[in-house]
């Protein structure tokens, strides 16, 4: 039976569908039954949540739907457009993709990076909180309020280290130059959104990212080096495997 509860987004009491935090379509990991779930406050894979990742009852069909048209749009420019827009910009081992305002729908594809984020800080499930940028990512998907361009920063970087960990779909805490965001990992890419932009401790450096994601282009730079996260989640999958057996 369909739970029954408030939902989340117009906040009225109707059914409620079981709602993905990272839509599912972003997950590419075929073995090991989709392992997709962290655990963000301990950053390991949840063993209990990870069959078709981590998901809850928190909002309508209409609402779950609503928030979907941004996934759905997202999910192409992530796995559609972006790959087939290499451009070298930088010298290095990576690579530099380039959209130009023409390309990407630059309102459209911000409200899914803070649809994302706020769909982390309402899941019960999990530590992770926006804290009083909750309300205000909710008032900005609502179009309750303008979005302001210091808030809910995205980052985008491809991984293509060729590792198991690159398909992996989770998400985490963090923070970058003493300011708050929220990590994401999924199928090749991570995803940092920075909750607040205003008086980081490099200003110089955050003006840099802001020129990353702006109305007049995005940038994702491909990394082909490891992170500590990746042996993580690599270490977690092997412990997993041997579980299941």
């Amino acid at each position: 039976m369909p739970q029954v509860g408030i939902c989340k987004f117009c906040i009225q009491e109707k059914k409620l569908v079981a709602s993905h935090i990272i839509l599912k379509c972003f997950y590419k990991i075929k073995t090991l039954g989709r392992m997709v779930a962290v655990d963000s406050q301990k950053q390991r894979i949840d063993k209990k949540n990870y069959q078709n990742g981590l998901k809850e009852p928190l909002l309508c069909r209409e609402c779950d739907n609503q928030l979907g048209i941004l996934d759905g749009y997202a999910n192409k420019i992530l796995f559609d457009i972006i790959p087939n827009r290499e451009v070298k910009v930088f010298n290095g081992p990576g690579k530099t993709y380039l959209l130009n305002a023409t390309e990407f729908d630059y309102n459209k594809l911000r409200k899914f990076f803070i649809s994302l984020v706020w769909r982390a800080s309402i899941c019960k499930s999990e530590s992770f909180s926006l804290g009083k940028y909750e309300e205000i990512a909710l008032k900005i998907l609502k179009n309750e309020i303008p979005a302001d361009k210091e808030l809910f920063l995205p980052l985008i970087f491809r991984k293509n280290t060729n590792t198991s960990a690159d398909r992996i779909t989770a998400f985490f805490k963090g923070t970058l130059f003493g300011k708050h965001m929220c990590h994401f990992r999924f199928s090749n890419y991570e995803i940092a959104i920075i909750t607040n932009t205003k008086n980081s401790a490099d200003d110089n450096a955050m003006n840099n990212f802001k020129r990353m994601f702006s109305r007049d282009q995005i940038l994702v730079i491909e990394t082909t080096e490891k992170t500590s996260f990746d042996d993580k989640l690599i270490s977690n999958v092997i412990e997993i495997r041997k579980a299941k057996h």
